[in-house]
């Protein structure tokens, strides 16, 4: 009957244990609390981030006929470590009813016209590893066309995490 008593009693405080235990961790939903996003923010002296703006201006965009697009290439100090091992993201500042927003690259819009043509502009990059690397942004339509309104100033943000 004692031993009854201790296994009832063992059962039980690890029935509550797993119970409490799954509250106290699951309580918030999943979603992290503005402080939690803060400490998660890289701060400065943190020397696996790289961050490098990037601006473009419309002249400096040339075209290549063998991938019918718009590219300006930059060198970028992509080690090959970073290349195999770490991520590479690229944003664009865009400025959409009178506010700058940043978007993840690869940004894609589409045009609607008055004689019933759909085009969709695609601004995205590549980046090659060498020596030095390099990264291409490009802007290619979904009609692989020329079209120099497409020519504009962009300002890119480049950020590699290793």
């Amino acid at each position: 009957m004692k031993r009854n008593f201790f296994t009832f009693l063992f059962a039980g405080t690890l029935f509550l244990g797993i119970i409490g235990f799954g509250l106290v961790s699951c309580g918030k939903d999943g979603a992290l609390t503005e402080a939690e996003i803060r400490d998660l923010i890289v701060n400065e002296n943190d020397k696996t981030w790289y961050s490098k703006p990037f601006t473009i201006t419309a002249n400096q965009w040339v075209w290549n006929d063998a991938y019918a697009r718009f590219e300006c290439e930059r060198e970028l100090p992509a080690t090959d470590f970073i290349y195999e091992k770490g991520i590479i993201l690229c944003y664009i500042y865009v400025t959409e009813d009178k506010k700058e927003y940043q978007k993840v690259l690869p940004y894609v819009t589409t045009y609607h016209y008055d004689n019933g043509m759909n085009l969709t502009e695609t601004i995205s990059f590549d980046v090659y590893k060498g020596n030095p690397s390099k990264i291409t942004f490009f802007i290619q339509s979904s009609d692989r066309k020329m079209y120099d309104a497409a020519l504009q100033t962009y300002t890119f943000k480049v950020l590699m995490h290793w």
